[in-house]
């Protein structure tokens, strides 16, 4: 039926209606398509599914931009359909180090960027004026030792609680000497930074003033020593043919064993050594003074031998680490694998067993079960490198300056612009300690961060 004088007539309603129609199902599956997350490529022409971007980080108040566009909403961001292609991330909030990203977004995957909490920036603060040489932290993050170069070497303790400063002693200038704590109790050890060590002196944070001078104890050179890793103090060493326990508390000193071993090491209360058994070959024995068992290397470990070449130096949930004297190759017997990696200095952060080897110029990681990894190499010379948080983000102190590296990311910035002779850092109260000279003042600094 047609009104006179209409102009829309049959026909054209006919060739509107095959319009909508063709338009429904030509819009209908774009629709679905976009809302299941496929984009059209208008550079190749081709039809791509997206992927997403996922931010939870700390602060929660922390923003995001995605290509400098500011991304509205809050922690923890989730961004969906996400055409495939590289985007700048950056992370910002107010007094926090930016933290930026280059990220590559793919078909049907998500970029997961957490577990990491941006850096404060702040000004250091000064503890203690003077030549600072050496600074250690006790477990529990509250005392430090730092010593301070004079005309001698003076060693400080410092109640971090209470701001209270005690000479401990005074030592002759001599061989660069070394600080370590217990890892669960405020008992240290002072001592040379290699053996045979002639000085070894005991300090106990709650009386400071009564120390165990242990070289003078046994009378002769202690060639190595490890604490124990328990709530009650307890420190083992050996001698050249004795091996000792020594409960700092009560001061007394107790014979274990004879030491005919090539080497040994602690692992919590397992004594593992490294000897040579009745053929003459060397093995790796675990827990010597318990119920000790031969230690099977991986399969692969046919084609290393092990001699009197090697130290052991660590163990850990049934992996060694062993370092071939007066060189920088160091051989890490793990459950599937053996590997030769390059290393120097070794470190077991306290959060996931996490392994961290290196020389001056890399730096390996190790994961239990998985492969060693070269995580950073470098023509500056790196001197030490400690977890900052709990997350492993990691502080290397260099030659000229301290960074920041986020190892799961690769992301780095400087935290410090300049050279510093001591460093230490509470990865709890997230607090860096070290010694430097900053605006003509000298000494050891606290930076929060």
């Amino acid at each position: 039926m047609e009104y006179p004088g209409s102009k829309f007539t049959r026909r054209y309603r006919l060739i509107l209606f095959a319009v909508f129609v063709a338009a429904f199902f030509v819009i209908t599956p774009v629709l679905i398509m976009y809302s299941s997350g496929y984009r059209y490529d208008w550079q190749n022409g081709l039809i791509k599914e997206t992927g997403a971007i996922n931010v939870d980080i700390l602060p929660v108040n922390a923003v995001v931009y995605l290509n400098d566009a500011w991304l509205k909403g809050g922690m923890p961001y989730r961004l969906k359909n996400i055409a495939p292609g590289k985007y700048r991330l950056k992370i910002t909030a107010p007094g926090y180090f930016d933290w930026l990203k280059d990220v590559e977004v793919k078909s049907k995957q998500t970029v997961y960027i957490k577990e990491i909490s941006l850096l404060k920036k702040n000004t250091p603060y000064l503890l203690a004026p003077g030549q600072i040489k050496n600074a250690a932290l006790a477990a529990d993050g509250n005392f430090i030792i730092f010593s301070r170069q004079k005309t001698v070497l003076e060693f400080w303790l410092r109640d971090l609680t209470q701001q209270k400063e005690t000479l401990l002693l005074e030592l002759p200038p001599g061989k660069p000497l070394t600080i370590v704590w217990a890892k669960k109790n405020n008992y240290a050890v002072i001592s040379e930074a290699e053996p045979p060590y002639k000085t070894l002196i005991i300090i106990n944070t709650v009386n400071p003033g009564k120390q165990i001078n242990l070289t003078q104890k046994i009378k002769e050179p202690i060639l190595k020593y490890e604490w124990k890793q328990s709530v009650e103090p307890e420190l083992f060493f050996g001698v050249k043919n004795k091996f000792y326990s020594l409960l700092p508390r009560l001061g007394q000193v107790y014979n274990i064993a004879k030491n005919k071993w090539l080497d040994w090491t602690m692992e919590n209360s397992q004594l593992w050594v490294l000897r040579k058994n009745d053929t003459g070959g060397i093995e790796l024995v675990n827990d010597l003074l318990g119920f000790n068992s031969i230690f099977t290397p991986a399969p692969n470990t046919e084609n290393i031998i092990l001699d009197d070449t090697y130290n052991l130096i660590a163990a850990k949930n049934n992996e060694v680490l062993l370092h071939k004297k007066n060189t920088s190759e160091m051989l890490l017997l793990a459950s599937q694998n053996t590997y030769k990696i390059n290393g120097e200095k070794f470190l077991i952060s306290p959060y996931n067993d996490w392994w961290l080897i290196w020389t001056p110029w890399e730096l390996t990681t190790y994961s239990q079960s998985e492969e060693p990894y070269l995580l950073n190499r470098s023509g500056e010379q790196l001197k030490e490198a400690m977890p900052l948080d709990k997350s492993n983000t990691l502080g290397l102190v260099w030659e000229n300056r301290v960074t920041v590296l986020f190892p799961y990311y690769l992301v780095s910035h400087n935290l410090i612009d300049q050279p510093i002779t001591a460093a230490t850092a509470d990865s709890e109260r997230r607090i860096f300690y070290f010694g430097a000279k900053i605006n003509n003042e000298e000494g050891l600094w606290q930076l929060t961060y």
